[in-house]
């Protein structure tokens, strides 16, 4: 699996070089350079920590057939998210065509009532717009209140969703690099409401519903974490992929890039989840590395 991941980030690397117009050697730079700095953070985690505490997540140990019930029940959580932010896309004039949401009776209605709101509460936070605002509001409800009811139904109880505990230890270079790199050319209060904004948005929903929830099932289901980490890696990569595709890049090439560089960021998350038995840390670090770019 891991064979697999840098053998696709050094080909994403490469395609989005050449697609800037750099050459073949350059991409393979890239991407070699990328593997092997990921590669180094890994080891340094691995040595950092006594042994994997990823039992501590309660999904983790839950009987075959609930895992596979929480699983399905997560990955149809992840779809419609998908789906949303297609409709998402629609609303903003990227993707021709009527909102795909638009089926769901007072869906338009709310979305756009968000945006107003979005749009007074986000001018106090430079950077973020009221599109975002309707993502943190729905993401709240997606990846953080819907699995953990999902995974109450199905009997985890407080003190399974490793909230504390566990060992900080295999966070704390990401979090020195991360940190480091936030106060370095001085800490304005734009930057903190970002940050604050990044927390509630991407950090604790994201690392809650792909680390906390979705890889600890697909490990429990799979009966392996290295399959749990690895397809929880490629989910959390392709999430990112419309917006990338659509939105952002204006050619593949960079897109594709950009999807690899998030998908190996989401496995420094989740093997650090995996190692340290806790969430909180990569919450605070994914918030960082959003604003940090």
């Amino acid at each position: 699996m891991l064979l697999l991941l840098a053998v696709l980030f050094v080909a994403a690397r490469t395609w989005s070089s050449v697609s800037l117009g750099g050459s073949i050697a350059a991409g393979l730079r890239s991407g070699i350079i990328g593997v092997l700095l990921c590669g180094l953070v890994l080891l340094i985690m691995k040595a950092l920590s006594k042994r994997p505490l990823a039992d501590r997540f309660g999904a983790l140990s839950l009987p075959p057939a609930k895992a596979w019930a929480g699983l399905v029940g997560v990955v149809l959580l992840y779809l419609f998210e998908l789906g949303a932010i297609m409709d998402q896309l629609q609303r903003a004039g990227y993707v021709a065509g009527p909102p795909i949401y638009d089926a769901i009776p007072g869906w338009g209605g709310m979305v756009a009532a968000l945006e107003r709101v979005g749009a007074a509460v986000t001018r106090w936070v430079p950077g973020v717009e009221s599109y975002m605002f309707v993502s943190m509001i729905r993401g709240g409800i997606v990846f953080v209140l819907l699995p953990m009811l999902l995974l109450v139904l199905l009997g985890l109880r407080r003190g399974d969703f490793a909230a504390g505990g566990g060992d900080i230890k295999p966070a704390l270079p990401l979090a020195a690099v991360c940190v480091a790199a936030f106060v370095a050319d001085g800490v304005t209060v734009e930057k903190v409401l970002l940050f604050l904004y990044f927390l509630l948005h991407v950090g604790i929903q994201q690392e809650f519903f792909f680390r906390g929830a979705m890889q600890p099932l697909l490990s429990g289901a799979l009966q392996s974490p290295v399959l749990g980490i690895g397809f929880s890696v490629m989910l959390f990569a392709l999430l990112h992929a419309p917006d990338f595709v659509l939105r952002v890049y204006s050619a593949p090439g960079p897109a594709v890039g950009s999807v690899a560089t998030v998908a190996m960021f989401g496995l420094l998350m989740s093997y650090g989840a995996y190692r340290s038995g806790m969430l909180w840390p990569w919450m605070l670090i994914h918030a960082l590395s959003r604003v940090l770019g």
